[in-house]
């Protein structure tokens, strides 16, 4: 999380989250997205690349809509000013086809 976030108080928080979740829920029940869970990055393991992020959240989209309703829903509450966040946006693939796309580029 960003330092603006870190000046909140706990109630200016659990409002940020209060408005990220009345704008995600009807994205979530019309089924355009799908959230898997929340997580705190293992910091107590030894990997040689791990992400600079404490926390991450897993979503699918079932299209591209999908994708750009949740993000224009994080841009609309002023989410990327509190949080130092990573997106990683793509299709899913066979690791026969990832393989063959390393190989050839």
């Amino acid at each position: 999380m960003t330092e603006k976030w870190e000046a909140l108080d706990e109630q200016s928080r659990h409002l940020r989250f209060e408005e990220m979740r009345r704008r995600v829920e009807p994205l979530l029940a019309g089924g355009s997205v799908k959230c898997f869970g929340w997580g705190l990055n293992m910091e107590d393991i030894d990997r040689p690349v791990a992400a600079q992020q404490k926390f991450f959240c897993i979503w699918t989209a079932e299209s591209k809509d999908g994708v750009m309703a949740f993000a224009k829903a994080e841009r609309e509450i002023g989410w990327y000013e509190f949080a130092a966040q990573v997106n990683y946006i793509g299709e899913l693939m066979p690791l026969d086809a990832m393989s063959t796309y390393l190989e050839t580029h």
